[in-house]
């Protein structure tokens, strides 16, 4: 009965930790864009500043994934407003929105595919610098 038991416990254990809440929210770019139109919200784009060169959105603000522990302070107004996160496709939105959140930014959205997602849905974008 113990041995079930532990077994039963190993296998719940790595389940509640994948269901974790990351804290932060991943939109489409549909509500991406959505939050734009309606407010003030920061555009964080995280992707390196060639990438961003070659096509961003406008009105983003480009701290490099890289970069962002560091520069935390020059967004430290956002910490309890609306924070928008776009990478290339949403891997590095990802790991800079869970940086956020570790720094106690409190609405902070991931956008979903990053800025392919983004282009292929037809929202507006820049092309150079």
């Amino acid at each position: 009965m113990k041995r079930l038991s532990l077994l039963v416990l190993l296998a719940i254990i790595p389940a509640l930790l994948f269901c974790q809440d990351s804290g932060y929210t991943t939109i489409t770019p549909e509500e991406a864009h959505a939050m734009l139109e309606k407010g003030e919200p920061l555009l964080l784009d995280v992707r390196t500043p060639g990438e961003y060169a070659l096509q961003h959105v406008p009105g983003s603000v480009l701290i490099p994934l890289n970069q962002l522990p560091s520069r935390l302070e020059e967004i430290d107004d956002y910490k309890n407003r609306d924070v928008l996160v776009l990478c290339r496709s949403g891997n590095r939105s990802r790991a800079a929105s869970q940086i956020l959140v570790d720094a106690g930014f409190t609405n902070v959205y991931n956008i979903d595919r990053g800025i392919i997602g983004w282009t292929l849905d037809g929202f507006p974008v820049t092309y150079g610098e």
